[in-house]
């Protein structure tokens, strides 16, 4: 059966609210005080939570009527812009390996994961620009690496004073990790189209707001990584 398809048009809704969400968090991360704590009940503060809550909502109730196909070629289709987003994801990954600090064993075992990852998203991105069908164990082992990052960053995160400074990394890292594991999924010709839209568009929002924060240059390629593959993706 013939199967036609359309690019969806809810990620510029998702790039805007992040272009507001960008200015809020700078505006909210400039206001600490000398001692690097943010002020309580920041307006900036505030007005980002509501932007979060607007787009997540949009997102899930315009890929409700959304309709997409069940097969791989229609929905990851040749594309070299993809192929970019995942050079980016590359070095987004590389920046994070390599200059993140680490405690214990994690210094010796998550540089082997981080290069592994790397590799296999490299090969992903010579896949989609061929548009070929990848194994699903190449997407599979940057889910994992991103788990053990976000495991990592918890330990980190733990000894910050207040929630607002790690909040959004938080969720960011989060979302990031669900997008890949969505994704594979979808690599393995199962999974939910609508829950990897879903999560890789939150994902993108939220890389988007952590770009003034410490590590920003990792959210800045992780941002173009999803924004990338969010726009390669198809609707049937």
């Amino acid at each position: 059966m013939h199967h036609t398809s359309k690019p969806g048009f809810f990620p510029w809704i998702t790039i805007f609210a992040a272009i507001a969400g960008f200015s809020l968090q700078s505006w909210l991360l400039s206001s600490t005080d000398t001692k690097g704590l943010l002020p309580t009940s920041h307006p900036a503060g505030i007005l980002v939570s509501l932007l979060l809550a607007l787009t997540l909502g949009g997102c899930f109730l315009l890929l409700r009527k959304q309709t997409f196909s069940d097969q791989y070629a229609v929905q990851f289709p040749k594309s070299p812009v993809a192929s970019l987003g995942c050079l980016a994801g590359a070095a987004a990954l590389g920046y994070s390996g390599f200059t993140q600090p680490t405690i214990g064993a994690f210094r010796y075992f998550l540089p082997v994961f981080c290069v592994a990852a790397i590799v296999c998203l490299l090969v992903i991105a010579f896949f989609r620009l061929r548009g070929l069908h990848p194994n699903y164990l190449l997407s599979a082992a940057v889910t994992f690496y991103l788990l053990l990052r976000l495991v990592m960053c918890c330990r980190t995160w733990g000894t910050e004073p207040q929630l607002p400074l790690y909040f959004f990394p938080l969720m960011a890292s989060v979302f990031l990790l669900l997008a890949t594991f969505f994704r594979t999924e979808l690599h393995a010709n199962e999974g939910n189209c609508r829950r990897f839209a879903f999560f890789n568009q939150a994902a993108l929002f939220c890389c988007c707001l952590c770009i003034p924060s410490e590590g920003g240059l990792f959210y800045l390629l992780c941002a173009l990584w999803m924004a990338a593959d969010t726009c390669s993706f198809r609707q049937s």
